[in-house]
């Protein structure tokens, strides 16, 4: 069935006005394979290209469905613009090409007024058109890979109502502003692929006839070297109405519907593109755009990293343009973290950078110091009784304070206990005795997706928790540390190995642990019970969410038995006085004051034990809790000054720009350090992760000493930091060749980010390394590794080279080569890393 869309076209002979086009033979062989389609067709010709196509199309039995638009060049609507263009090429044309002419760039600016007399004519009655450049060569092969029939059928059928078109690249959109058209035009910007573009009548008609617009516009201004550059104004203008495609040229047909070729392709050229230029929507759009893709046809070829990039690249634009999505999509990426093992890699090999970017989606959550995972079953008089005696002692006490939250998880059944903030039915979970798996599992797992909590502690309702003593506890611990505390616990069995498990106490799982548990707990408990059926274990341990959880957190050795904090003295799997349900436990080795949690309390358990801890001062003050341990001061103004230091850190962690990916890791180098020298302040950004890391480490005296060759903007650093006695900041600009130190002095790391050219970067590792003990960090040694910053900025090098009197040939040449020659002259220095992300970092370490 031929598709309800009319394909425009055309074709036309310059060389009777510059002998330098394509001939006659040339222009109808390469459209050959647009005539041969079965699809309704308009074609735009001169009357010499005209007869060719018409016996051409006639022979294949196709003009039944072919409509014949003969006519001249000096009849088309924009004809009178042609002089004006030849004008505006001989006063400004930096992008001339021998191949075209004025004429041939109004013929290529007509497309969008043939569509729209083609809609005007509608010959075949269609609701859907189209536009493809002629010029596709033999069997489609300038826009396609692996062409068959269909695949051109397949696009037609496809088509919907919006201005479909496939993306090329990304520009700076500063150049839809009338005043930067000239550096717009000075070179070919790469917009999107042009030969190709579908629509529907009403959203096309506003679209087509903006372009044409743009044409007048543009060429009265005095530019007008390609149409493609239009679709800059357009995308955005128009953006609800178009459809985007994404991919090189020569992959048109493959990836219009959606991407199926060159993914890497679009994640350099587009998706990379779209976050460096701060267009996050656009990036948002393109990463779903792709996975949809993906999800749907199965052969797209897509490598690990690839998938992983796009996945990233998502998250990080919907942290600006839909941060309500940003949550799951995070939660998508900690399951590929932990199911594909390069991913994995990836992930810990730069650990500080991806986390710096994870901390936007976790900072929308609520946080809290503890969350308390309590499951129950309401629906049985006993437990439910459990529960309202947890809320009338400790539990009340939970909810008084600000930092911890209480939330039970019941299976889907509902009770008269309704409270959304804190009583959690879980939708397909029953409330038999195995569901307390579920609950316990989908509980976490729910904590996870929802909240953002330093610390969990899991439990049943027949377990009493000191809550004051538990905060106190857990101010010691560092979420992102392998927790995993409780008490009382044994061991079982599994695999031919003693696995050890807490016992019904209730145990603490740090944020750390939970992340890893995260990708596990939508089947962990299936999983568990497959194999204690599989492998012949014992019955009761099918119910053993203790033993399930214990076990997938050793099983591929994340934890180990050594590795597992067991304080029997703090958690009893007995009640208060060391008794259980069997009789008595640990009896009068219990020490009341001690307990932060119990098991096997009665009703009256609750009560007595409560009376009990306030009788004797058991309870622990809430006022001893202490919320802030990043750095130990003295006073508030210290407290404040270490706050403001790690907010403006975190904020330029997350705010796009050319180093912010690598602040995690000059931060964790600095905290490495005692002194360090920064040769190019530039904004003052390094410059803040640098005093973050020093500020947190354990030396008593730490120095940051700022150089650049002109003055930058570090008077909030200063200010800040004036209160902190334990850091001394310096500064001074001048060229750093030229850095003189008034004593002896000598620093742990040297950070570098000046002037990127070869002769600048030699004669700083030569001078500064003389005084550097641990690390050289360089910036942009991907971006400049090569060529250097003057070849990529476009700067004049025999200007620099008189100003330096650095040859010309070194200042055009990158780091990489004065990195290559410092380390084969300093055998006590060697490569530690290297990140190509954000423009490049490398670090010497010295041996």
């Amino acid at each position: 069935m031929i598709p309800d869309c009319t394909l425009v076209t055309g074709c036309f002979n310059l060389t009777d006005i510059y002998p330098k086009s394509r001939g006659l033979n040339e222009c109808i062989n390469e459209m050959k394979p647009i005539l041969e389609i079965n699809c309704y067709l308009v074609i735009f010709a001169d009357s010499k290209c005209m007869d060719e196509i018409r016996k051409y199309r006639t022979n294949l039995n196709l003009n039944d469905i072919t409509y014949y638009v003969e006519i001249e060049l000096q009849d088309f609507t924009y004809y009178n613009y042609v002089e004006t263009i030849r004008q505006n090429r001989e006063l400004y044309h930096p992008t001339k090409d021998e191949r075209t002419c004025p004429e041939s760039h109004l013929i290529c600016c007509s497309k969008f007024d043939f569509v729209l007399q083609a809609m005007k004519l509608n010959p075949f009655n269609t609701s859907k058109y189209g536009w493809l450049d002629a010029n596709v060569k033999d069997n489609f092969s300038k826009i396609c890979k692996n062409y068959t029939k269909n695949t051109i059928i397949d696009i037609l059928n496809n088509v919907t109502d919006k201005f479909h078109i496939e993306v090329l690249n990304v520009c700076d959109k500063k150049y839809k502003n009338i005043e930067n058209k000239r550096e717009y035009y000075q070179t070919y910007r790469y917009v999107v692929c042009g030969g190709l573009f579908t629509t529907g009548k009403i959203i096309g008609e506003k679209i087509l006839k903006r372009l044409c617009e743009i044409f007048v516009e543009t060429t009265k201004q005095g530019y007008g070297h390609g149409e493609e550059m239009f679709y800059l104004e357009v995308l955005d203008e128009f953006y609800d109405d178009i459809e985007r495609s994404y991919g090189d040229y020569h992959i048109i047909l493959n990836n219009f519907i959606y991407p199926t070729k060159e993914i890497n392709y679009i994640i350099n050229y587009i998706l990379n593109k779209y976050i460096h230029y701060g267009y996050y929507r656009e990036c948002y759009d393109a990463c779903n755009k792709i996975l949809n893709g993906l999800t749907n046809d199965t052969e797209i070829i897509c490598s690990d990293d690839e998938y992983f990039t796009i996945v990233l690249n998502l998250y990080i634009s919907s942290c600006y343009y839909k941060p309500d999505k940003s949550i799951n999509i995070l939660n998508t990426i900690y399951e590929l973290i932990h199911k594909n093992e390069y991913i994995q890699n990836k992930y810990n090999n730069n650990k500080l950078y991806y986390d710096s970017k994870f901390k936007f989606a976790e900072d929308l959550k609520e946080k809290y110091d503890i969350i308390l995972c309590v499951f129950g079953c309401p629906t049985i008089e006993k437990y439910k009784n459990q529960i309202l005696k947890i809320n009338e002692t400790w539990g009340k006490i939970a909810d008084s304070l600000p930092n911890i939250k209480l939330l039970y998880f019941f299976g889907e059944e509902k009770t008269e206990l309704i409270d959304d903030n804190k009583y959690i039915y879980l939708d397909g979970v029953g409330n038999d005795y195995l569901s307390s798996s579920y609950k316990h599992n989908l509980g976490l797992k729910y904590i996870f997706e929802n909240y953002n909590s330093k610390f969990v502690f899991v439990c049943g309702t027949d377990t009493y928790i000191n809550i004051y003593k538990l905060l106190n506890y857990t101010k010691q611990l560092n979420e992102d540390d392998k927790l995993f505390i409780g008490g009382h616990g044994d061991y079982r069995l599994i695999d031919n190995k003693n696995y050890y498990f807490h016992s019904g106490a209730g145990y603490i799982l740090s944020k750390e642990c939970l992340k890893y548990l995260y990708p596990q707990l939508s089947t962990i408990t299936d999983l568990w019970i497959n194999k204690c059926k599989n492998d012949g274990l014992p019955d009761h341990l099918i119910t053993g969410c203790d033993v399930c959880i214990s076990y997938y957190l050793q099983n591929k050795n994340y934890l180990t038995d050594d590795t597992i904090i067991k304080r029997n003295d703090l958690f009893a799997g007995c009640n208060y006085v060391g008794c259980h349900s069997y009789g008595i436990c640990c009896g009068e080795k219990i020490k009341k004051e001690d307990i932060i949690s119990c098991h096997f309390m009665t009703l009256s358990d609750f009560d007595v034990f409560t009376e009990l801890l306030n009788q004797n001062n058991y309870f622990v003050s809430s006022e001893n809790y202490v919320e802030e341990k990043v750095v130990k001061v003295e006073n508030e103004i210290y407290k404040n000054s270490i706050n403001y230091i790690k907010n403006k850190y975190e904020v330029l962690c997350n705010t796009c720009g050319d180093i912010n990916e690598h602040l995690p890791t000059l931060n964790k180098y600095a905290m490495d350090c005692e002194s360090i020298l920064e040769l190019g302040v530039r904004g003052c950004v390094s410059s803040w992760a640098n005093l973050y890391g020093l500020i947190n480490n354990k030396k008593d005296k730490k120095l940051l000493f700022l150089n650049d060759i002109s003055p930058c903007p570090v008077d909030e650093l200063l200010n800040i930091t004036k209160e902190l006695d334990f850091v001394q900041i310096k500064y001074e600009w001048v060229n750093d060749l030229h850095l003189t130190f008034n004593e002896p002095t000598t620093f742990d790391l040297t950070f570098i980010d000046t002037w990127h050219v070869y002769p600048q970067l030699k004669g700083e590792l030569n001078k500064f390394s003389k005084i550097t003990n641990k690390y050289i960090i360089m910036h942009d040694t991907e971006v400049d590794g090569i060529y250097g910053e003057t070849i990529r900025n476009g700067w004049n090098p025999f200007q620099q080279s008189q100003e330096t009197g650095f040859a010309v040939n070194d200042i055009t040449c990158g780091l990489k080569r004065a990195i290559d020659e410092f380390l084969s002259e300093n055998n006590d220095w060697k490569i530690k890393e290297i990140y190509t992300n954000n423009n490049g970092l490398t670090i010497l370490q010295k041996i």
